[in-house]
Order: structure tokens, then sequence, then C-alpha cells
């Protein structure tokens, strides 16, 4: 899937997946890279994925121990 969007161009949904990845191997500062790489990139018309990204971003933020700035995302992301 990812080397197929670099042809077809990046959007939120592969960073998003990249950045899950890195939340699965505990490793949540590069989660946060992706996980921002794709809230940059994603449109408005994609609320899914915009739901999808905030939500794996205050999963991100759990990790680091930064649980209120966690709860901000995962409000953003019920808001969707």
């Amino acid at each position: 899937m990812y080397n197929q969007s670099l042809i077809f161009g990046i959007n939120g949904t592969v960073y998003n997946n990249i950045g899950y990845t890195f939340i699965q191997m505990e490793k949540y500062d590069e989660a946060l890279v992706e996980i921002e790489k794709g809230l940059a990139v994603e449109s408005e018309t994609f609320l899914a994925n915009r739901a999808n990204l905030n939500s794996n971003k205050g999963y991100s933020l759990i990790g680091l121990n930064r649980l209120e700035e966690a709860i901000v995302y995962f409000d953003k992301s019920l808001e969707i």
C-alpha cells in the first residue's frame, strides 16, 4: 500500500497507518511525526481519516504520558 501511495499521492490514510504501526511498536515520538503529516495533508472531506488520525494522536500522547493533550485529540475525534 505504501508503494502504491507514492504513485497515486500520499494521503492521510498512509501516514495514519505508518503512525499506527509505530504506536504498536511503542515508538510514540515517531508515531506523532507521521500522524502530524497525515493531519497536514488530509482533506476535510475525508472525515473518517481525520477522526482516525486524531484518535491515534491521542494514543501516541498517552504513550508519552501527555494525558491532558491526549484528551483534546480524543475529543476532536469524537466531534467528527
